[in-house]
């Protein structure tokens, strides 16, 4: 306690080594402590002389010394610590400490209360608490005239200690199921005992009044949870139950006799009396129910009771022996292994002709076994533990035997391990190198395939976790593209690089972000700080932008990555959700700051992607942020236009209720404007919205085609109207010196040329070849054309740049019925 107390002074307060902790240390060193380079040695006198140091430290800090389970010390170091604490609180002369102490009643602490500045009395300020918890087990019992009096008793004798109200309502609950009187239950309760240790006695006596098969499964697994290398999950534990662990049972390494073997969970609760627990663990890489919950005594005070030299355990047949339960683990630990290794010898025993079925069939097995990671990193602690124990060691030397005269894929993947572990050896030195690639198969087969108890033996067997593939690729790398977020966190326990790069400089966070992995960019995010530039500037928040991973993006941006970093092609996040149309994306960036006007290399901005692509809700969340409706791009072409050109009205009617005075005209390269391309696309509506917002009318394009040019070419009359209806210059024409009533005409197109004949355009406007209306009506053969214009009285005498009439060409290509209307309306005579 003393050594951990002075620990968490000096991680925060490194002044305090310089004041008493140095010179302590070079006298130590001096004396030849700490020697060989083994760690100096603090004895308990030195220990409590350094924390006295407090009284003259001259900084003046705050020091808060948290102290639990101060009863679980015995009386005599109790008291000499309440002492020493106590003597530093009130001696100090410049800094000052405040000590809090928690503890279960005990009389060394009882009798100092008036010392203490504060003291608070569990049970006085949880009655309310035990009161409403006690309820809760009384409603469940059949016995209404009696449970205001089982509530006050059960509050009175509880002394503010959950668990024996809890312990206590168990047993009466499964009394009141035999369907007692009211009477007899509440005399039950009564006989209860008040004090948990009576309480745990009257439980291991129901333990032992049961069946040899339950003491056994019981004592395993008390052996298992008190003396294991770490706490065993749930499936673990079950799967070492299913293993043999008597010295001398035979032992066959059958699957269908194993799995015939595999208690439910619900043994562990029946077997382990109440005594054991089954704790949930919820991370952010696993579920309640994905088989990590672990298996531990339910209190402290239940380790107490079962370890207690000379107490009332070791007078029964649960007796908790540390050697016996090491033997015990020892030997479940390599049967277990022996059972693993079993199901690989039905595969070729030459690995290097095994095929991808081979791998994935072998890292399946492995992914089944959980037990194994426990068996490979633990069972050396249990063998040191064993004190020789001579069956152990026959049976380790079994396993060993068998795994070198199998040479099958079980003694290429434990080689490693057993050299490091056991000091054996299984292979030639030859042999070594096809063992590793066996591995490395193995592991990246078991990474792709987000199996993550494959992944963690073979990991703990000695695989290389770094190993990259031909594009630079870690592992890790691909079990986040993959999502397998189980593997991700396995492979960061086994001390993976979080910030491993592949060949484009592609991080694990990067893939995790790119595919919308959340729970892999967070496991990932509680490892690595950065969030940055890849080689092409790409960052893990661009890719996560592009694809529209919303929580992704606000998870990165939480941790700071910068909305507004620019990649190598000049996109920043908001550039790239905009051109993609994630709104949701661009909702979060813009709150966290990204620049709404910011340009790419074209010089768009985010407004400007997203009239381009025709993404209303985008445009109008855009202004909302105050985006510039007037931007303009590298080529002087703005959100307006775009939204015109690709037939977007929605957006066209949002930007020009935004405002677009000077703008609106804006020409791409080939001279054209927003109303030039409405009109060329035969988009009426925006037309009109941009003749509404006076859009220049006459603007040629470089083909010298206006707006109602391009409308009478694309036979659309309703544009053609709209712009007749303003002042248009009705006789422009293109570069082909074609007018718009030429074009009408050549298009056949009657009730368009009468439009114009109606309101005056030039009927006898000259086109390419020096050819009038006449001249292309006749060529065309468009009789009722013709008799139009001839309606109008045309001239048609008027020759071509050849000197040809309408008439010579309808005689010419011997439209008789042509010539016929043209010879009637005029008396002529044909030209030769």
């Amino acid at each position: 306690m003393l050594r951990s107390i002075l620990y968490s002074i000096l991680s925060q307060h490194e002044a305090f080594f310089y004041h008493r902790f140095q010179s302590e240390y070079r006298r130590k060193l001096s004396e030849g402590d700490g020697c060989d380079g083994c760690p100096v040695s603090w004895d308990y006198l030195s220990l409590k002389n350094l924390l006295s140091s407090l009284r003259d430290y001259a900084e003046q800090e705050r020091f808060y010394l948290i102290i639990d389970a101060v009863d679980e010390s015995d009386d005599k170091d109790r008291r000499e610590i309440l002492d020493l604490l106590l003597s530093i609180c009130s001696e100090t002369k410049f800094c000052s400490i405040k000590v809090f102490m928690a503890s279960r009643p005990v009389a060394a602490l009882e009798r100092r209360i008036s010392e203490f500045h504060s003291f608070i009395r569990l049970q006085d300020e949880t009655q309310s608490d035990i009161f409403n918890f006690a309820s809760a087990f009384l409603q469940r019992v059949d016995f209404p005239q009696f449970v205001d009096q089982a509530r006050r008793y059960m509050v009175e004798n509880a002394n503010g200690v959950f668990l024996w109200v809890k312990l206590v309502g168990e047993e009466l609950l499964a009394y009141d199921e035999q369907g007692c009187a009211e009477e007899d239950i509440f005399e039950f309760l009564r006989s209860l005992p008040t004090e948990l240790d009576e309480l745990y006695q009257r439980m291991l006596d129901k333990m032992t009044a049961r069946t040899e098969k339950e003491q056994r499964d019981g004592v395993k697994m008390f052996r298992f949870v008190l003396f294991a290398g770490r706490p065993l999950s749930v499936s673990e534990l079950l799967h070492a139950l299913g293993i043999p662990d008597r010295p001398g049972t035979e032992f066959l390494a059958s699957e269908e006799l194993f799995q015939r073997r595999i208690p439910h969970e619900r043994r562990i609760v029946h077997c382990g009396g109440n005594f054991l627990e089954i704790r949930q663990h919820i991370s952010t890489w696993a579920s309640s129910s994905s088989g990590k919950a672990t298996v531990q005594a339910m209190h402290q005070t239940v380790r107490e009771f079962f370890l207690r030299p000379n107490g009332y355990v070791a007078m029964s047949k649960f007796k908790m022996v540390g050697d016996d339960a090491h033997v015990s683990m020892a030997i479940t630990c390599i049967r277990y292994l022996m059972l693993c290794t079993a199901n690989m010898a039905t595969r070729p025993s030459d690995v290097r002709k095994w095929n991808l079925q081979d791998f994935v069939s072998c890292v399946h097995h492995l992914n089944q076994r959980p037990l194994a990671s426990y068996a490979l990193v633990h069972l050396k602690y249990h063998l040191d533990r064993c004190r020789g124990d001579a069956y152990v060691g026959r049976l380790k030397a079994q396993f060993i035997d068998e795994l070198i005269h199998t040479s099958d894929g079980a003694t290429y993947l434990l080689e490693r391990w057993a050299r490091s572990q056991l000091r054996e050896t299984l292979l030639s030195e030859q042999s070594n190198s096809i063992a590793e690639a066996f591995r490395d198969m193995a592991l990246n087969t078991a990474v792709n395939y987000g199996f993550s108890e494959a992944t963690e033996v073979l990991a703990l067997a000695g695989t290389n976790i770094q190993l990259k593939d031909k594009n630079g690729r870690a592992l890790l790398s691909l079990a986040a593209a993959l999502g397998h977020k189980a593997v991700v966190h396995m492979l960061l326990e086994c001390q993976a690089d979080p910030d491993t790069t592949d060949n484009d400089g592609r991080t694990p966070l990067s893939w995790a972000a790119r595919n919308g992995h959340e729970t892999v960019v967070r496991i990932l995010l509680e490892r690595t700080s950065y969030v940055g530039l890849e080689k092409d500037g790409m960052t893990p928040l661009c890719w996560a932008s592009i694809n529209g991973h919303q929580p992704v993006v606000r998870l990165l941006l939480d941790h700071g990555a910068d909305p507004n970093v620019v990649d190598n092609n000049g996109w920043t996040s908001l550039g790239r959700a905009t051109k993609n149309g994630h709104a949701t994306t661009v909702v979060l960036l813009l709150q966290k700051g990204a620049n709404v006007d910011m340009r790419n290399k074209a010089g768009r901005t985010a407004l400007n992607l997203a009239a381009r692509s025709g993404h209303e809700a985008l445009v109008r969340l855009l202004l909302r942020f105050g985006a510039d409706a007037k931007a303009e791009d590298k080529a002087g072409l703005t959100a307006l236009y775009w939204a015109a050109r690709n037939g977007h009205k929605t957006v066209v009617q949002l930007l020009l209720e935004h405002g677009q005075h000077g703008v609106i005209d804006a020409m791409d390269k080939k001279g054209r404007t927003a109303l030039v391309w409405a009109a060329r696309n035969k988009d009426k509506e925006t037309v009109q919205l941009l003749l509404l917002h006076k859009a220049c009318l006459d603007i040629m394009d470089k083909g010298g085609s206006t707006a109602l040019i391009w409308a009478v070419r694309k036979r659309d009359k309703e544009i053609v109207q709209a712009l007749l209806g303003q002042k248009v210059d009705v006789d422009t024409k293109d570069d082909e010196g074609s007018s718009a009533l030429l074009w009408a005409t050549r298009n056949g197109d009657k009730a368009m040329l009468q439009l114009f004949l109606d309101i005056g355009a030039d009927i006898h406007a000259r086109g390419r070849y020096g050819w009038t209306a006449l001249h292309w009506a006749v060529l065309a053969r468009h009789k009722a054309i013709v008799q139009l214009l001839l309606d109008y009285n045309v001239d048609i005498d008027i020759r071509d740049h050849e000197g040809y009439t309408a008439l010579s060409w309808a005689t010419r290509h011997g439209y008789e019925d042509i010539a016929g209307l043209l010879l009637g309306s005029k008396n002529t005579k044909p030209e030769e």
